[in-house]
């Protein structure tokens, strides 16, 4: 086990193949507004969410169909609330 004082710190092009549980533990991330958006970290969370859930929608005894409950939670509400918050001025100078 390391020590809770010990940090590393470390410099990479993009955030492109990183994990969410990854970005979720690192404590500051200094970026330019072009090189990561909410789409991309949110299409990630997604695809992890498809790979960890799997079996509860495709396979006997579940076939709970969850991937099409999301897919139109998503379009009905999730996306056009992220939409409206990131055009939002306040919430982006926040």
């Amino acid at each position: 086990m390391l020590p809770s004082d010990l940090y590393f710190f470390f410099e990479t092009e993009d955030l492109s193949h990183a994990s969410p549980l990854f970005l979720s533990q690192i404590g500051l991330v200094i970026t330019q507004d072009s090189d990561v958006g909410w789409e991309d970290i949110y299409q990630k969370c997604k695809q992890g969410f498809i790979e960890k859930h799997k079996n509860l929608s495709e396979k006997l005894p579940h076939k709970l169909e969850i991937f099409q409950h999301f897919d139109d939670c998503e379009k009905e509400f999730l996306l056009p609330i992220i939409k409206a918050l990131d055009s939002n001025d306040q919430i982006n100078e926040w």
